[in-house]
């Protein structure tokens, strides 16, 4: 919507935000499979609107009420078929709503699964369930309890480039092979967040409310890959390494010998073309036989990397009608959570442990992962590579005051907030031992927002509207550390993100049609972004890991959309919606890589 990203949009569950501090965004898989509920309890607000709980994302803020007293009494069951991501989906749910004295309850079972979805390899099963319970004390009190499990695994699928694409076709995903006459996917991604929900309000009378919400979120989400970089240290010096299994590797594509116009082979191309159609899938076979024909340590491997996170948040708002004209809303949120993030080996095929060696060191003496466990043997899920911890604090107070009479409303709303980073290293790492073990320093970011709006009708059936927002909005922390795996280092001169946002609307409301025109403009800056990759050649001879760091980026977005509807008949109406927007970079960023070279450099 409107060229933005969905981190520019806000998601409450039962007044909590939801909202990523890894990523900026909702992770909607959280909440995944409750279709029942979650879609008849939502709320979606767009744009600069009239503050509802908070002050929202510059996009838009969605809310998701789960009680039983917003749902409808009684079961139900549905089955879904699909041909995407899953096979098959069957719900069941049940409410009831609660009566005087009574409890309220409602309970959703559901599962999606699918051996292979539209593209080649790609499993799925998830099962979701929920378990709301609602108290109405008296007509002023009411409690509602809300637990939400949803664990999720599904097999990925590869990003594929132009010539695999015309080779092989979309559905095709180099992420699998046959292992004992079974597909098996090298890339599987899995979710497992239990959390739970505890929410409390006072209906003081018709307009005026206080709602305290208190929340409790755990577990992990992992994706697993396949590593071929085992090493040793063997006569002082760093060994090892196989080859990389991945069918489209650049160098087994059939464009590799022809890269160079003096030598290019055209024979050998075939061959890469022809072996590609032909099979172009995961050898699971080769990679024991390569382990098992060696010595005991991996030089095949799978591994996970895992985010394990405990998030605790309360917040609490409130709505005061202070005259007829006037309501003042306000409200508080607090989040603290703590992150860690790790490495572990799956599977060695055939191989009794794994080297805690960095392969891509420049010396044998950088590269201890961990060089308070020199040395190391790794055998299965025991943490290597990187281990360490990201602790996030956040504090935010928004308010606003609305106002309606004679044909105009308006509202004014103001917020302020503080978030706080701070990394810990539980390893040494043997490329920066000086900056990786321990607490590096504290990452504070202090924001303020606001936003007005105000409306106009002219008639009952004709109204203007003219909206606008500024937001300044701390960095999500993978766009802090520079390469929060080996070191503590942080983007030099890291800031907040600002967010201008303008809109003018004209709304024409008719006995049988409605008619409704906008104009936007939206304005982003100081967006910071670190991205990783491999280079070949970067570095000389070398393949280095580079962290690339743009900084300073701006955005600009505008545009118009319009809708119109014409009721036909009450059986039949007529929609046509017509959007045009111009989104852009607006200027040259500052761009930075970083590596670990020979000297030890970056």
């Amino acid at each position: 919507l409107r060229g933005l990203d969905n981190s520019t949009q806000e998601v409450r569950l039962n007044g909590i935000s939801m909202n990523s501090f890894f990523r900026g965004s909702p992770q909607w898989s959280q909440w995944g499979g409750l279709n029942d509920f979650t879609n008849k309890g939502q709320e979606f607000h767009f744009g600069a609107t009239p503050f509802i709980h908070v002050m929202g994302g510059i996009l838009s803020q969605t809310n998701i009420q789960l009680r039983p007293s917003q749902f409808r009494d009684g079961g139900k069951v549905s089955q879904a078929f699909s041909n995407s991501s899953y096979r098959y989906r069957t719900q069941l749910s049940y409410v009831q709503t609660p009566k005087e004295e009574q409890i309220g309850f409602g309970f959703l079972v559901s599962r999606r699964w699918g051996e292979e979805g539209y593209i080649e390899g790609t499993f799925y099963n998830a099962w979701s369930g929920a378990a709301l319970f609602e108290k109405h004390w008296n007509k002023k009190h009411q409690t509602w309890f809300t637990g939400i499990y949803t664990p999720n695994q599904r097999g990925k699928n590869a990003p594929l480039t132009q010539e695999v694409f015309s080779l092989k076709g979309r559905q095709y995903n180099p992420y699998w092979g046959i292992q004992n006459g079974k597909v098996r996917n090298s890339r599987v991604a899995s979710i497992q967040t239990p959390m739970v929900i505890l929410n409390h309000r006072w209906q003081k009378n018709e307009t005026d409310y206080l709602q305290l919400n208190l929340s409790y979120l755990w577990g992990s989400q992992s994706t697993s890959r396949l590593g071929y970089n085992g090493h040793e240290i063997r006569n002082g010096v760093l060994s090892g390494g196989a080859a990389n299994p991945d069918p489209v590797y650049y160098q087994y594509l059939p464009s590799y010998p022809l890269r160079n116009e003096d030598q290019q082979d055209f024979g050998r191309a075939y061959l890469l073309e022809q072996q590609l159609l032909q099979d172009g899938q995961l050898n699971w076979d080769a990679l024991y036989r390569t382990n098992l024909s060696g010595s005991d340590y991996a030089l095949y491997f799978l591994y996970e990397d895992i985010q394990k996170v405990n998030r605790a948040s309360a917040s609490i708002f409130g709505t005061k009608k202070i005259s007829p004209l006037f309501w003042v809303r306000a409200a508080l949120d607090f989040e603290q959570e703590g992150a860690t993030f790790f490495a572990q080996p799956t599977a060695l095929f055939g191989a009794s442990f794994l080297w805690n060696y960095n392969p891509y060191a420049p010396s044998v003496e950088a590269a201890e992962n961990n060089q308070l466990s020199p040395n190391e043997k790794i055998g299965l899920e025991t943490p290597f590579q990187y281990h360490y911890g990201i602790q996030t604090r956040s504090l935010n107070f928004s308010s606003s005051i609305d106002y309606a009479h004679q044909g105009w409303t308006s509202f004014l709303g103001l917020s302020m907030g503080y978030r706080s980073y701070l990394r810990e290293g539980y390893f040494k790492n043997g490329l920066y031992p000086e900056a990786s073990y321990g607490n590096g320093e504290l990452q504070p970011f202090l924001t303020w927002g606001g936003k007005v709006g105000v409306s106009y009708a002219i008639t009952g059936r004709h109204r203007l509207e003219l909206k606008g927002q500024f937001i300044q909005k701390p960095p999500a922390f993978k766009n802090i550390f520079i390469n929060p795996r080996e070191h503590l280092f942080t983007l030099p001169k890291s800031t907040f993100e600002t967010n201008k946002h303008l809109s003018l609307s004209y709304h024409w409301e008719g006995i049988a049609f409605t008619f409704k025109t906008s104009g936007y403009w939206i304005h982003r800056n100081n967006l910071q972004e670190v991205s990783y990759y491999f280079a070949d050649g970067l570095g000389g001879e070398e393949a280095l890991f580079v962290q690339e760091i743009t900084q300073g980026i701006q955005h600009q977005h505008f545009g118009f959309e319009s809708v119109f509807e014409y009721e036909i008949v009450p059986e039949f109406r007529l929609a046509a919606v017509v959007a045009f927007g111009d989104f852009r970079y607006a200027n040259n960023p500052k761009l930075f890589l970083g590596a670990a070279t020979k000297d030890n450099s970056s």
